[in-house]
């Protein structure tokens, strides 16, 4: 019974951990994106 809790213990702390790791990549791609277009508008108000 032990072994089962720690091993479920284990695969919900994966859980979180993958969870984590998801939340943040998404906000640095969402990041670097929105900087991206920050700057494609910029050079497109430079050529007008």
């Amino acid at each position: 019974m032990q072994i089962t809790i720690a091993i479920t213990r284990l695969i919900i702390s994966k859980g979180a951990f993958v969870c984590l790791i998801y939340v943040a990549i998404g906000s640095i791609v969402e990041r670097s994106l929105s900087s991206l277009r920050a700057l494609s508008l910029m050079n497109g108000a430079k050529k007008m």
